[in-house]
Order: C-alpha cells, then structure tokens, then sequence
C-alpha cells in the first residue's frame, strides 16, 4: 500500500513537473494563440499578434499587434499597436481573474475612416464588440453577463502613448496625419475583484475612439479652412452663376451643388 502511495504521488509530481515545463517552453506560444483565437471573436475583424516575449516572472511585451478594419472600409487595418510592455502576476493566468499591474501600449498606428452606419470604422470596431459581448451573455445587455463566461482582469495601470491617427477622406489624396493625446487607466476591476475582458476592452476602445474623432474632426476642419481659402473669386462666381456646359458634360450633373457644399457657400 505504501509502495503504491508513492508511487501515485510520484507520478502527480511527474505530471505537475511536466505542466510547468510545458507552460514554461510554451507561454509565448499560449499567448499568441490565445490572442489570435478570442480577440476576432470580439472585434469580428482579423487579428494578428507578432510576437510575444514574456518571462515566467510576468514581465516582457507584446509587438505588433494589429487590427483589421471592419467590412466596408477601405484601410487595411484599423489600428497598429506597436509595442505592448506589459507586467503580470504570471499564476493569474489560469485563474478567473488575470493580474496585470503595468499595460503600456506604445506608439499605435491608428486608421481613422469616418462613414458606413456606425458612423466610422472605430465606432464600428466598438459596436461589434457591443454585438458579441450581448450574444455571448445571450442577448443581455448587462456588462456582468454580456462576457457571458469569459475571464475576468485587474489593471491596475494602462496607458496609450505617441499614438499616430491617420485620417482617411475624400477632401485630400494622402491620409491626413495627426498626434493622439496620452490615453490613461487606472485601477480597471480593482474594486469589484476584476472586469470581463470584453467590457475593458469596449471601455478602452470607447476612449480610443472618442480621442481619435476629437483631433481627427479638428485635422478635417483644417483642412477644410485651407481648400477654402486656395478658391479664387473666379471659382466661387462660376459656382455661383453655374458650372459651364463643357465642365458639365466632363464631371456629370449637380457638380455646382456639391462644390457649393463642400465650401460651405
């Protein structure tokens, strides 16, 4: 009998050994994996992570994690995280609740489309996140119960620096570039015992998309102001008597209408 105890408890050495081998040779893998299978679940757009260098001890970074952009729009991507210097309490992993105290996202590269129904594809990204946490929780609208059964986070500092938003509109040929202010979180689930991931993330999108349309309706608004003021008098008269025949039959009807809209006259 004693033999056999030893015996069952080596092997529960043998196989706890082994786990923490496997987590060890694999966290990286596990967490590149698990990335790229839940987060297009959420966001419904492809989602690719470059790589991942975490130690056992909860401290590396994540880089090039990148967005696609939702059905209907033209980028490529929506956004471009750079680099994501991250600190976590390591055991937190494969309990309900995951640790992080330090996220530090550096200089992402934002694609900022205005239009579609949502009203832009960041607005979209934050709708299709809403519509998937909803159905995971079968169709309520609770935070608590929209994660349904997904794992709940503590972070206890996220912050979002030097970001790049580049806008996209018909007004200019290049896509118009612009800083994005420092974003920050603090203490996000601290005093519940943890958020559901899908709720942060929709908190965190939220922030990010109201700063991104802040400066990106003030970059348009600029640019606006400089195509008016580059229309001669001779413009604004053949605008305001009405568009010649030639030029008609060259750029189609209701051109006169849509300058006069787009300069405000």
């Amino acid at each position: 009998m004693k033999k056999a105890l030893l015996g069952i408890l080596g092997l529960v050495l043998v196989v706890l050994v082994g786990g923490f081998l496997y987590v060890y040779l694999n966290l990286n893998g596990l967490i590149k994996g698990a990335v790229e299978e839940f987060a297009p679940r959420y966001t419904q757009t492809e989602v690719s992570l470059g790589g991942v260098s975490v130690s056992l001890s909860g401290e590396g970074g994540l880089s090039d994690l990148v967005i696609g952009n939702p059905q209907g729009y033209k980028g490529e991507r929506a956004l471009s995280l750079g680099a994501l210097d991250v600190a976590l309490e390591p055991e937190s992993l494969t309990s309900d609740v995951i640790v992080i105290h330090k996220l530090e996202i550096v200089a992402p590269a934002i694609t900022y489309e205005p239009g579609g129904s949502a009203g832009s594809n960041l607005q979209q990204l934050v709708k299709n996140i809403q519509d998937s946490t909803q159905s995971a929780g079968g169709g309520s609208s609770s935070d608590g119960e929209a994660a349904g059964e997904a794992k709940k986070v503590i972070i206890d500092s996220l912050v979002i620096r030097d970001g790049e938003v580049s806008v996209i509109t018909p007004l200019s040929e290049q896509p118009l570039s612009v800083g994005l202010p420092t974003i920050e979180f603090s203490d996000i689930g601290r005093d519940k015992g943890g958020e559901y991931i899908p709720v942060v993330v929709k908190q965190v999108m939220k922030k990010v998309t109201d700063a991104t349309a802040k400066v990106a309706n003030v970059s348009l608004d600029d640019l606006k102001a400089q195509l008016k003021g580059k229309v001669t008098d001779e413009v604004k008269k053949a605008i305001g008597d009405g568009v010649p025949p030639q030029l008609q039959d060259q750029v189609g009807d209701g051109v006169g209408e849509k300058l006069k809209g787009l300069f405000g006259n």
